[in-house]
C-alpha cells in the first residue's frame, strides 16, 4: 500500500516544524538577552557581551524579525559605550539605525529612539555636527508624534541634544536654537 501526501499536508508539517524551529530560536534569544542583562546590571561585563553576541547570533536567525536584531544591537552597543569603546558601539547603532529606517515609518517612535542613541555616542566621541543633526531629525520626530509637550522622551531628547551643544565650538546658536524648543 502506498502512502501519498496531499500537497496540503506536506505544507502544514513544514509550517508546523518552523513555527517549532521557530519558537526554539526565538526563546534562546530572549534567554541570552535577558542573562546579558542581568550580568550588565551586576558588573559581569564579559559574561554580558557573550549573552549578548548569543543574543545577536540568534537574533540573526529570526530573519523576519528585525526588533530582535535591534534589540540585541541596541544592549551590545550600549555595552560598549558604556565601558568606553565607542567606535565598536557606534558601528552597531548605525546598524540598528539602518534597520530601522529600512523597516519603519520615518516618524516612528522606535526611529527616534535609535537616532538618539547613535547621537549619544557620536556626541561622546566628538563627532558634534553629526550628533547634533542625528538629535534634531529624533526631536522633530518625536514632537511630530506628542506635540511640543513635556513628555519624558521629549524632555530626554532635549537634554541629549544640550549635552552636545555644550561642547560644541558654536555653543551660543546651539543654545538659542535649544531654548527657542
Amino acid at each position: 500500500m502506498d502512502t501519498k501526501f496531499e500537497p496540503v499536508s506536506c505544507l502544514a508539517m513544514i509550517v508546523g516544524v518552523s513555527a517549532i524551529c521557530y519558537g526554539a530560536i526565538f526563546f534562546e534569544w530572549q534567554s541570552n538577552e535577558s542573562q546579558g542583562l542581568k550580568a550588565f546590571e551586576s558588573h559581569q561585563y564579559r559574561e554580558a557581551e557573550s549573552c549578548f553576541k548569543a543574543g545577536l547570533r540568534s537574533a540573526n536567525k529570526l530573519s523576519f524579525n528585525k526588533d530582535s536584531v535591534v534589540i540585541s544591537l541596541n544592549n551590545l552597543a550600549q555595552l560598549y559605550a558604556d565601558r568606553g569603546n565607542l567606535a565598536a558601539a557606534e558601528s552597531l547603532y548605525r546598524r540598528a539605525l539602518a534597520i530601522r529606517e529600512s523597516e519603519l515609518c520615518p516618524n516612528h517612535a522606535n526611529l527616534a529612539a535609535s537616532l538618539n542613541n547613535l547621537a549619544a555616542v557620536l556626541a561622546c566621541g566628538g563627532k558634534y555636527e553629526e550628533a547634533g543633526i542625528l538629535y534634531q531629525r529624533a526631536l522633530a520626530i518625536t514632537e511630530s508624534k506628542r506635540g511640543r509637550q513635556k513628555e519624558s522622551r521629549v524632555t530626554n531628547v532635549i537634554v541629549n541634544q544640550v549635552e552636545q551643544h555644550r561642547h560644541d565650538v558654536d555653543f551660543e546658536k546651539s543654545y538659542r536654537v535649544s531654548e527657542n524648543r
